[in-house]
């Protein structure tokens, strides 16, 4: 299977009613427990690098390894570079192989942001990348854009919607209809009435973000009302750290012995190996993509 780019993915998913998940690439263990869950579920997903979660982790390693595993898995898989806020590193990153990129120019003044995404734009054809550009704002948890504390949201506008998509010629757009990063403080308040109104304007795929944490019947919801793309964090996040805090509470590792790294990373790879088969199932790829089937 091809290391494919947004708009060749997100077109299927349209196609055949399920959602791509997008998880963080942001380790060895992440990426070897999600490449088992997705190989033996026969379910594409996204590998989301985003340098705000991570700031001393050089992306000119970690992309080109991300890259290097989505090119050899046997189901589809593409990379993106998430919440570029600014030309010259969402340029650059393009240079080190990842298949699309997310400009976010959200909370910047409208016509800011159509100018700065058609720049993006304008490259990434070039180079044969896709681009995925945010109206309205996801707000909540800052650490996307590496900073503390939190953002406002703001809803998307389905009035500019047709507007900012032609003009700009993004492969996706993110929206924002009541989804906020990090953990939801109370219960999450969706607005799919507004995600219906934007997707009945556009044909082109939809993407969430701040998707962590919700009630597992909320995810096909999420999908039957118009989102091709979710993307995950915090929830998953928060699970390994209690995940780890509870092997490590073991007097000793599976063998016996002393629990060492070697059991840590294993741990680790359990874990995103099982909730990335959770995620995928409940997004309906499972099964989407056996050895047969092709984009």
């Amino acid at each position: 299977m091809p290391h494919v780019t947004m708009k060749e993915l997100l077109s299927d998913a349209m196609k055949r009613n399920y959602g791509v998940p997008a998880f963080w690439g942001g380790s060895m263990e992440m990426v070897l427990g999600q490449i088992k869950a997705a190989e033996e579920l026969g379910a594409p997903f996204c590998f989301c690098f985003c340098r705000g979660q991570y700031q001393d982790m050089p992306m000119e390693h970690q992309v080109p390894m991300n890259v290097s595993f989505a090119e050899k898995a046997s189901v589809p898989i593409m990379t993106i570079f998430d919440h570029g806020t600014d030309f010259d590193s969402t340029i650059k990153i393009m240079h080190y192989g990842v298949s699309s990129v997310m400009y976010d120019g959200s909370y910047l003044p409208y016509e800011e942001n159509v100018r700065n995404t058609q720049e993006i734009v304008r490259v990434a054809r070039i180079l044969g990348v896709s681009v995925e550009a945010e109206l309205g704002a996801v707000g909540g948890n800052a650490n996307e854009w590496g900073r503390a504390g939190e953002f406002p949201s703001y809803k998307s506008d389905p009035d500019s919607v047709l507007d900012f998509i032609t003009r700009t010629n993004i492969d996706s757009l993110a929206i924002s209809f009541g989804n906020r990063h990090g953990l939801y403080k109370g219960k999450a308040d969706l607005d799919f009435e507004l995600l219906r109104k934007i997707r009945a304007i556009t044909d082109i795929p939809l993407a969430m973000h701040g998707a962590s944490d919700l009630p597992d019947e909320m995810y096909p919801k999420i999908v039957e009302n118009g989102i091709s793309k979710v993307h995950f964090w915090s929830g998953p996040s928060k699970l390994a750290v209690e995940n780890l805090k509870e092997k490590l509470s073991e007097p000793t590792g599976p063998d016996g012995e002393p629990i060492g790294y070697q059991n840590v990373f294993q741990y680790n790879v359990d874990f995103f190996y099982e909730i990335t088969k959770k995620y995928l199932t409940l997004l309906n790829g499972a099964g989407k993509f056996l050895r047969s089937a092709a984009l």
